[in-house]
């Protein structure tokens, strides 16, 4: 993973996204815009469905099916991003003291 790819995607041969790029700890050493690879990180994509967005996805008849405040696993629920796994079934939310929590439950 080169300089510059830090929150880009980790895809798969079908495109279909399994993480984001979170860096790289090495350098080439002929080339100090590039990263080795000998120490890259990338991480699970789901922490990243927690963020909150400010698109409204609305269908063709203009319904809305997602709110502009939603976060991105509310975009997974309504099929706007297809999840293969279906992890989102088991992603589950509650206030608590005015605070909204996240939980996974199998």
């Amino acid at each position: 993973m080169d300089s510059g790819m830090s929150g880009g995607p980790v895809t798969d041969g079908t495109l279909a996204v399994r993480g984001l790029v979170g860096g790289d700890m090495s350098t080439d050493p002929n080339d100090g815009s590039r990263g080795a690879g000998d120490h890259a990180i990338a991480g699970s994509i789901w922490p990243a469905m927690l963020i909150r967005t400010n698109v409204e996805i609305v269908d063709g008849k203009g319904n809305v099916q997602v709110a502009p405040d939603a976060r991105l696993f509310e975009w997974v629920r309504q099929g706007v991003i297809q999840d293969r796994g279906e992890a989102h079934m088991h992603i589950r939310s509650a206030l608590v003291a005015g605070s909204e929590r996240f939980w996974w439950e199998s």
